[in-house]
C-alpha cells in the first residue's frame, strides 16, 4: 500500500511540474510561431500587389505606346486595370507634360485622366462608359506637371525601372506606390515614363483582418521608421495646415505601436544587414513580443514588417490549465490513499487468480474458467469473467468466418481496382495518342503556328518557327512572341495582338526572323478564351512567292523592259514628286532631254537589233556618268529624259556634256565584228519660280531641237 500511494504522489508531483515550467517555453514557442506565420502571410501578400504593377509595366512596355494617340492609349490601359484586382492606375507621362492614364478609385470606380497641351495642362479626370470611353468631365486641376510627382522623378533620376517611394495621394488622402520604367518614344527620344501605383490601404485591410491573437498589432515601415500600414487604429495620413501628409512616430496615437516603432529604431543597423529581429518590451506592467523582418524586392523596395504579440494573450491557456493541473493532483492524492488503504488488504489473492486465468487465456486456452467464493464482489467478477470467455470464444469463431468474407471482398475490390487501374491506363495512352496526333498534325502545317499568353510569351509552337528562326525550345520559351518577328515588324505585330485580345481577331503581315534573313509571312490572329483568362492562336503562311511576284509586277510596271530605265509614267511621277520637294525646301532642279542622233538611220542600215543595242549602251552610259540621286527615264522611242534635283543650270550643263562626250567616245560592235558610233543630242532646262512639270518639258525639248537644228551632237540650254 505505501509502494501504491508513494507512487501516485511521485506521479503527481512530476506531472505539476513539467505542466509548469513547460508552459513558459510553450509560450515562447508559440509566439514565435504565431510571428512567423504571421510575417509569411504579409510578405506574400506584398509580393502578389507588386507582381500586378511589374506585370502591367512589363506589358505595356511591349506594346506600341504613342501618346499622341490618348485613346488608343487609355484603351490598353483600361483593359490591364480591368484585368487586375489590386490594381488602382496605369498611366504614361512624357519630358513635354503630357500625361495620360486610368485610375480606379477605392469605391472600384474608374476614371480616365488626361493632362496636356489639349487640357491647358490641368490635369482632368472623365467620367467613362462600360467600354472605357470618355463621357462627361468630373474634375479639374490646374497647372498639373507629372514632371515633379515622386514616381517620374525617381525613374528619371534611376534611368531603369524603379519604385517611386511611398508618396501621399492628396486627392483620396491615402498612401500610394508606384512602379515606373523609363520607355523611348516612337521617335526615339527619352522622357517618356510608363507606370503602375496601387493604393496601400489595401494592404492595411488586409492587416486588420489578419490579426494573429487578440492584441496583436500588425504594421508595415520603411528602414527610417515611417509608417506605411497598421492592422491598429492609427492614422498613417494626417491632415495639416498645408494639406494631408504622412504620420510621423510622434503622431501615433497608438502607443503600442509607438513603442514597438522605438525598438526598431535601435536595430536599424541589423535590419539593413537583412537580419530577423526577435525582441520582447515592457509597456504599461505588460509583456510584448516582437518580430521585425526586412522585405526586398529586385527594384530596390525596402520595407520592414512587424508583428507585435501581448504575452497576457498567450498566457491566458497556459495559466488556466495550471490551475486546474493544481486541482485535479490533489484530488487524485486523496482519492488514491484511501482507495489503497480499504482495498489492499483483501483483494491481493481473489486478483492473483483471475491474473493467472486471463494470462492462460491470453495463451489461447478459451475454455478455462475461474471459481472465486467470497467475497460476493469478487464472485461476480468472476461469473463476468467467465461470461466473457464463452463469449469470446463465440467472437473467435465469427471472426475467422468474417475474415474470409473479407479476404473474398478484398480479392474481388482487388480486381475490380486493377481493371478500373488499367481502363485508366488505356485511357491515358489514348489521349497520350491525340495529343501527339494534333502535336504531328500542327508540326506538319506548311506555316507557323503559335499559341501566345496574355503576358505577350508563347506557350506553344511548332517545329516550322524553330526551323526558320534558328531558336531552340529553350530560348523560343523565354521570349515575347513579337521577338521572333524582324525588328521592323515588331510593334505593328504587337499592336495586331493586343487588337485581338479585345476585338477576338486580327490579320497582319509581317516577316520572322531567321538566320537566312527570315520568312515573310501573312499572319491570321484568333482569341481563345480559356478557363482562366485568354489566349491567342496565330497561323502563319508563306508569303514569300506572292511577295517576289509583286515586286516583280510593279519592277516591270514602272521600268522599261529594253534598257531596264523608268518608263515613261513612272518617270513623270518621278518628276512631280521632286518638283514638289524643290519647292518645299527652295531647292534647284533641271532636267536633260536626250535624242539618239540619226537613230532612224541606224536601224535602216544594221537593223532593228543594233538600234537597240544603242539605247541599251545610252542607258548604260546614264548610269555610269550621271549621280545616282538623279532620275533617267525612256520617254518613248530613242528619245530619253533625266531630271537632276538640287542642280542650278551650270552643273546640269556640265553634267549633260559629260555624258554626251562618254556616248560619242563608245562604239557598238557589229554582227561581223565591225565596229562604229554614234552621238546623242541634249536639250537642258532649269526649273524656275513659275514652272510646271509640263513647261518645264516643254523648255527642255525646246533645248534639243535647238541643239538638232545646231548640227546635233551637242549640249543647248534654254
Amino acid at each position: 500500500m505505501a509502494l501504491l500511494v508513494g507512487t501516485t504522489l511521485a506521479g503527481v508531483a512530476l506531472s505539476f511540474t513539467l505542466s509548469w515550467r513547460s508552459g513558459e517555453a510553450a509560450v515562447a514557442e508559440l509566439g514565435r510561431r504565431l510571428q512567423d506565420s504571421a510575417e509569411a502571410r504579409i510578405a506574400d501578400h506584398i509580393r502578389q500587389h507588386l507582381a500586378q504593377a511589374e506585370r502591367a509595366v512589363e506589358q505595356a512596355s511591349t506594346t506600341v505606346l504613342d501618346i499622341e494617340h490618348p485613346d488608343d492609349l487609355q484603351r490598353q490601359f483600361w483593359y490591364q486595370i480591368s484585368g487586375s484586382g489590386g490594381l488602382s492606375a496605369v498611366f504614361m507621362a512624357t519630358a513635354e507634360r503630357e500625361f495620360v492614364g486610368v485610375e480606379r478609385r477605392p469605391d472600384g470606380i474608374r476614371y480616365l485622366t488626361r493632362s496636356g497641351a489639349i487640357t491647358d495642362y490641368a490635369f482632368t479626370t472623365y467620367l467613362a462608359d462600360r467600354d472605357g470611353r470618355a463621357q462627361a468631365v468630373a474634375m479639374r486641376q490646374p497647372d498639373y506637371d507629372p514632371r515633379a510627382r515622386p514616381w517620374y522623378r525617381q525613374v528619371s533620376k534611376a534611368g531603369r525601372t524603379a519604385w517611386s517611394g511611398v508618396y501621399v495621394f492628396s486627392l483620396h488622402r491615402t498612401l500610394y506606390l508606384s512602379l515606373g520604367k523609363p520607355l523611348p518614344d516612337r521617335h526615339g527620344r527619352r522622357g517618356t515614363v510608363v507606370a503602375a501605383a496601387f493604393n496601400l490601404q489595401q494592404i492595411t485591410e488586409f492587416l486588420r483582418l489578419l490579426n494573429p491573437v487578440e492584441g496583436a498589432v500588425t504594421f508595415i515601415v520603411e528602414p527610417d521608421g515611417q509608417l506605411i500600414a497598421t492592422s491598429s487604429d492609427a492614422e498613417v495620413v494626417i491632415e495639416r495646415p498645408s494639406g494631408p501628409s504622412r504620420a510621423s512616430p510622434a503622431d501615433l496615437n497608438d502607443s503600442v505601436l509607438r513603442s514597438a516603432l522605438l525598438q526598431g529604431e535601435s536595430v536599424r543597423t541589423q535590419l539593413a544587414a537583412g537580419e530577423r529581429i526577435h525582441r520582447q518590451f515592457d509597456w504599461r506592467g505588460r509583456r510584448y513580443q516582437l518580430l521585425l523582418s526586412p522585405f526586398t524586392d529586385r527594384w530596390g523596395l525596402r520595407w520592414v514588417v512587424g508583428v507585435t504579440l501581448p504575452e497576457q494573450a498567450l498566457y491566458g491557456p497556459i495559466h488556466s490549465e495550471r490551475e486546474r493541473t493544481l486541482w485535479f493532483s490533489a484530488g487524485a492524492v486523496l482519492l488514491s490513499m484511501l482507495v489503497g488503504v480499504a482495498v489492499a488488504a483483501w483483494l491481493g489473492r481473489r486478483v492473483d487468480r483471475l491474473v493467472q486465468s486471463a494470462a492462460r487465456m491470453a495463451d489461447g486456452e478459451l475454455d478455462r474458467r475461474v471459481q472465486i467464493g467470497n467475497p460476493v464482489e469478487l464472485a461476480q467478477l468472476g461469473d463476468n469473467f467467465n461470461i466473457m470467455a464463452e463469449r469470446l470464444s463465440r467472437s473467435m469463431a465469427e471472426l475467422r468466418e468474417l475474415n474470409t468474407d473479407l479476404e473474398r471482398t478484398v480479392a474481388e475490390r482487388t480486381q475490380a481496382l486493377e481493371n478500373e487501374v488499367l481502363e485508366r491506363r488505356l485511357a491515358e495512352q489514348e489521349a497520350r495518342r491525340e495529343r501527339d496526333f494534333s502535336h504531328y498534325l500542327i508540326d506538319a502545317l506548311p506555316g507557323i503556328f503559335l499559341l501566345v499568353g496574355e503576358d505577350g510569351r508563347l506557350l506553344f509552337w511548332n517545329a516550322q518557327l524553330e526551323r526558320v528562326t534558328g531558336l531552340d525550345n529553350a530560348m523560343l520559351r523565354r521570349l515575347p512572341a513579337v521577338e521572333c518577328f524582324a525588328l521592323g515588324a515588331r510593334e505593328v505585330l504587337a499592336g495586331e495582338f493586343l487588337r485581338a485580345f479585345v476585338a477576338g481577331h486580327a490579320s497582319v503581315e509581317a516577316d520572322l526572323a531567321g538566320p537566312n534573313g527570315g520568312l515573310p509571312c501573312q499572319i491570321s490572329i484568333q482569341r481563345l478564351p480559356v478557363e482562366r483568362g485568354m489566349r491567342l492562336i496565330a497561323v502563319g503562311i508563306d508569303v514569300s512567292e506572292r511577295r517576289a511576284l509583286e515586286l516583280e509586277l510593279e519592277r516591270q510596271a514602272q521600268c522599261d523592259a529594253l534598257t531596264g530605265l523608268h518608263n515613261r509614267g513612272h518617270f513623270l511621277q518621278l518628276a512631280e514628286r521632286e518638283l514638289l520637294r524643290a519647292r518645299r525646301y527652295g531647292q534647284g532642279m533641271a532636267l536633260l532631254m536626250i535624242d539618239v542622233d540619226w537613230f532612224k538611220s541606224i536601224n535602216d542600215r544594221f537593223g532593228h537589233h543594233i538600234g537597240d543595242r544603242a539605247l541599251r549602251t545610252l542607258a548604260d552610259l546614264c548610269r555610269q556618268t550621271l549621280r545616282e540621286v538623279d532620275a533617267v527615264g525612256r520617254l518613248g522611242g530613242e528619245e530619253f529624259a533625266a531630271l537632276l534635283p538640287n542642280a542650278d543650270i551650270n552643273a546640269a550643263q556640265a553634267a549633260a556634256e559629260r555624258l554626251r562626250a562618254s556616248v560619242e567616245a563608245g562604239l557598238l560592235v557589229l554582227d561581223d565584228g565591225h565596229e562604229i558610233g554614234f552621238t546623242i543630242s541634249i536639250g537642258v532646262a532649269q526649273l524656275s519660280e513659275i514652272d510646271s512639270l509640263d513647261s518645264l518639258l516643254e523648255r527642255a525639248d525646246r533645248g534639243l531641237y535647238q541643239a538638232k537644228r545646231s548640227g546635233r551632237n551637242r549640249v543647248c540650254c534654254v
